[in-house]
């Protein structure tokens, strides 16, 4: 299934993060399957989809997760974000569309 989510700048580097691990950790809050594909899309400034990324993990729980917290630029936003499952979204390719 492919799937389209939004992604805030303003608060997680995820270009780099992406650039340094290949993947990201996200909050689950859809019922991902491995192998989906899911699109991010970029707010604000550049208001498009950016990345392509398959799902490789679901069901994380917050022990399982990289510990991405140099990415995040609004640090009060990272420990409000380590409840929940997580899912591991591994980047595919850059996009520009």
């Amino acid at each position: 299934m492919n799937w389209i989510i939004s992604a805030n700048g303003k608060m997680y580097d995820h270009a780099s993060a992406f650039q340094e691990l290949g993947y990201i950790d996200w909050t689950q809050k859809a019922k991902y399957e491995v192998d989906d594909i899911v699109y991010i899309y970029c707010t604000k400034t550049y208001k498009k989809i950016m990345y392509k990324t398959q799902v490789i993990k679901i069901n994380m729980d917050f022990q399982e997760i990289t510990d991405d917290k140099i990415f995040w630029i609004d640090k009060e936003k990272y420990n409000d974000s380590l409840t929940g499952n997580f899912t591991r979204l591994k980047l595919v390719e850059q996009t520009d569309s």
